[in-house]
């Protein structure tokens, strides 16, 4: 999610107090650059939120996408709250096709 996304959360309030909000880092290669996105995202929202007077709670999420995040999924998990696996994009990349 970018940075543009999370500003645009104040204009959604009246609708965000009524569902679960899960913020999805963009694609990474390393846990390190999970943790630096974790940081930006929470940052930005949590001032965000705070400006709309909003106690909303959320997760910071990634997705599993590459073979090489599969192999260091344990890694990933130390950083983020829940990821999914796009097994789309995985059997398409270990299939080549």
């Amino acid at each position: 999610m970018c940075l543009n996304d999370l500003l645009a959360l104040g204009g959604g309030a009246a609708w965000l107090t009524l569902h679960k909000l899960n913020l999805q880092t963009p694609p990474l290669i390393l846990p390190k650059e999970l943790r630096h996105q974790v940081n930006l995202i929470r940052n930005v929202a949590d001032k965000v939120l705070s400006e709309m007077g909003s106690s909303l709670s959320y997760k910071v999420r990634t997705m599993i996408e590459v073979p090489r995040d599969a192999l260091v999924a344990d890694e990933i998990a130390k950083e983020a709250e829940f990821f999914s696996f796009g097994t789309n994009d995985l059997c398409q990349q270990n299939l080549g096709v």
